[in-house]
């Protein structure tokens, strides 16, 4: 059985690990939301959710433009090679 030193610790050492965990996980989350702010100006979460939703519709958009004018251009060269 272990004595009240050994468990306190012991107890010690998890929490000091802990708060360090905490500290770490701090520090990425500002570091995330420094760069959420200065590459795209959100300064909150709602915001970021906001301009994910925008980006991703713009990249689909860009991509069905992209597929469109990959077809426009196959069938015209396509025709082109016809002609010779």
């Amino acid at each position: 059985m272990a004595t009240a030193v050994e468990q306190y610790t012991k107890l010690k050492k998890e929490v000091d690990t802990a708060t360090e965990q905490v500290a770490k996980a701090e520090g990425a989350l500002e570091q995330i939301a420094a760069s959420l702010k200065k590459e795209f100006a959100c300064e909150t979460l709602k915001q970021a959710k906001e301009k994910l939703k925008q980006l991703q519709k713009e990249e689909k958009d860009s991509l069905e433009k992209f597929e469109d004018d990959i077809e426009k251009f196959e069938d015209e060269w396509e025709d082109d090679d016809d002609a010779d």
